[in-house]
């Protein structure tokens, strides 16, 4: 959802001190097209998913590098009135994330796992009305770095959407500004530019209103492109990859700097508020309204409690109770307040909100036990709408791993294990109450670890390195690229070791079944 935020003058100074260094260093013709087609889910509502480093004319300003294009499996949705030369999509648009699109991968597989059909739940045997509604509206996730990043990314599409509408320097006269001294209205990059001067020589009140005059014309404009009012944030500061130290650790000072407010991760947070503003709340089939008119009078409800000093089970600030208030500019999103319970209701059925010590805004239960006494309601809509269990195949970082057991456990000396289960009886280990949640994974990076699973059927894949992949209940498979006659496979008591050219040389304990490249065996 489009945040109505006003900048600050000192933050927006030292944001636009950095345009020039935010700049691509390289020009379009001299960067290499490149499309990769993401894997799709089994049962998913997307028929395809396309990360690209071309950027649509729309989104393209300056610091946006990558573009995913995702489709619904659907070929009833129809092109937006106010995109009408785009086929409708889900879009993704986001700058350097510093690890190869790691994070970028990341946020796609989140999203697919919203949009992924459930067989036999309430709201979730069928997802393609979702992921048409989102397509239909042109849904689109923004990922930047951090807080000044986004500000500034922010500024450039507001600048260039109002550019785009002819309107860019009459939405500024039309403000409240006491003097436009200073500022270029030649383009929008002319403006932006020309902003940082301006903030310099012109009083805080005056730079305010000249933002507030900006967004006031694009949420009014009846022009203003579909997209960008449909649209949500996300920081990379606020987006771990499984495995990584972030992950592993909560946000350890050890762990690599990421910035002013790094210290929680929000991605599934903000990819189920773009989820339920855009393929929830205004679609009109399945019973998606009820739903969301029943979140939201649950969210009020309790609010309400909360308010009269009774028990509640989520306790907002009143603070952030008017900020979310304020934020609402289209009811047929839904509103802010029902966005923000349930992204904290479903934090903790994945359990970070136990991995934190704390739930979101305030809420108290903290585990799915927690939730059934507590919060029934919300856990039952969760349950009506996704799987249990995380769908998309998870890309364990072998370098985060690493570096957590060595600082957790800094006297072991033996290979760090990442964990799929949860024992409590390892209560140094929180990251488990997340990682218990996981399904199906893929050691990344080049570290040696090994791998616990849970009690699925789980899908595992090493890296190049010797992994010791120990199974637990349920029937597990462990994936390897090369072909069945390149390995050396030896048998043992409990599984095999399994020597390949691409996966080094790994021991499997309990693993039922091995598929190589072009046959599957069993053990």
């Amino acid at each position: 959802m489009l945040k109505l935020r006003v900048l600050t003058l000192s933050l927006l100074v030292a944001l636009l001190s950095a345009c020039g260094g935010d700049k691509s260093s390289t020009s379009d013709n001299q960067t290499q097209s490149k499309n990769v087609s993401l894997p799709i889910i089994a049962n998913s509502a997307l028929g395809s998913v396309v990360m690209s480093n071309t950027v649509p004319e729309q989104f393209k300003v300056d610091g946006i590098e990558t573009y995913v294009k995702i489709t619904p499996k659907s070929n009833s949705v129809t092109r937006s009135s106010r995109n009408a030369s785009n086929a409708a999509a889900i879009h993704i648009i986001a700058t350097d994330d510093g690890v190869s699109n790691e994070k970028v991968r990341r946020a796609v597989s989140i999203l697919q796992h919203f949009l992924t059909n459930k067989a036999g739940s309430q709201y979730g045997a069928d997802k393609s009305s979702m992921a048409e509604s989102m397509a239909s509206r042109n849904a689109t996730l923004i990922l930047t770095a951090d807080d000044d990043q986004n500000q500034l990314v922010s500024t450039r599409l507001y600048a260039k959407e109002a550019a785009r509408q002819g309107k860019l320097e009459t939405w500024i006269n039309a403000s409240s500004a006491s003097t436009l001294a200073g500022l270029n209205f030649d383009s929008a990059d002319a403006f932006v530019e020309s902003l940082l001067e301006y903030a310099d020589k012109q009083s805080e009140a005056d730079f305010e209103a000249v933002v507030e005059g900006l967004i006031g014309g694009i949420v009014t404009s009846t022009q203003t492109s579909q997209w960008l009012l449909n649209s949500q944030s996300l920081m990379y500061r606020e987006l771990s990859l499984e495995g990584d130290c972030h992950y592993m650790s909560n946000y350890a000072s050890y762990c690599p700097d990421l910035g002013t407010h790094a210290d929680r991760d929000a991605a599934f947070e903000e990819i189920l508020h773009i989820t339920q503003a855009q393929g929830i709340a205004p679609n009109t089939q399945n019973g998606f309204q009820t739903l969301q008119q029943q979140i939201d009078v649950r969210a009020l409800a309790i609010y309400d409690d909360h308010k009269l000093g009774n028990p509640a089970v989520w306790q907002p600030t009143p603070t952030s109770w008017d900020d979310w208030k304020d934020d609402d500019f289209n009811p047929d999103i839904g509103t802010s307040y029902s966005h923000e319970y349930f992204a904290a209701a479903f934090e903790a059925y994945m359990g970070v909100a136990k991995h934190n010590g704390h739930g979101l805004d305030g809420y108290q239960a903290l585990t799915r036990t927690a939730m059934a006494s507590q919060d029934a309601e919300a856990k039952q809509w969760i349950e009506a709408l996704f799987h249990e269990y995380l769908q998309y195949t998870a890309r364990i970082d072998s370098a985060g791993v690493v570096t957590y057991f060595d600082n957790t456990y800094p006297s072991a000396s033996v290979t760090p294990t990442f964990l799929m289960n949860r024992d409590d009886a390892q209560s140094q280990d929180g990251y488990t109450y997340k990682s218990q949640w996981l399904l199906n994974v893929e050691i990344i990076g080049d570290k040696a670890i090994d791998l616990s699973a849970n009690d699925e059927d789980n899908v595992i894949k090493g890296n190049s390195a010797n992994n010791k992949i120990f199974g637990k209940g349920g029937i597990d498979t462990y994936l390897i690229d090369n072909k069945y006659a390149e390995c050396t496979l030896t048998t043992t008591k409990y599984g095999a070791i399994v020597d390949c050219p691409s996966s080094g040389t790994d021991e499997l304990v309990h693993i039922e079944k091995i598929t190589f490249s072009d046959k599957t065996i069993t053990l």
